[in-house]
């Protein structure tokens, strides 16, 4: 990974420690959505190439419809995993859809955006 797109990430995950999501945790405490979300989405980032083995088996599993939701990292990351997930719902004949943004949905050809 090259450190301009780790420091692309880390700023805006660093914009969402101030935001706060709309429920509570399980003792009742409101978090921030980067106490939420951090973790889950360096996983993503980090870990892209088993994030997409598992779209991989959940498709030859006989899912039929995949969202790609993803806020916090870079959109560059974004159309590069979106190209990718593309290819594999194409190969299962999966219906593929991307939330919230119409124009990576452009760029990747999805099939709708959410």
């Amino acid at each position: 990974m090259k450190a301009r797109e780790l420091l692309d990430v880390l700023t805006v995950a660093e914009k969402l420690k101030g935001e706060a999501r709309h429920c509570q945790t399980s003792n009742g405490k409101f978090e921030s959505v980067a106490a939420h979300s951090w973790m889950c989405a360096l996983m993503a980032y980090f870990m892209k190439d088993e994030f997409l083995d598992a779209i991989a088996s959940a498709l030859q599993g006989g899912v039929d419809i995949l969202m790609l939701r993803e806020k916090i990292i870079p959109d560059n990351v974004i159309v590069e995993l979106g190209h990718k997930i593309r290819t594999l719902c194409d190969e299962y004949g999966t219906t593929f859809i991307i939330n919230d943004r119409a124009d990576i949905a452009h760029i990747v050809e999805a099939d709708g955006v959410h």
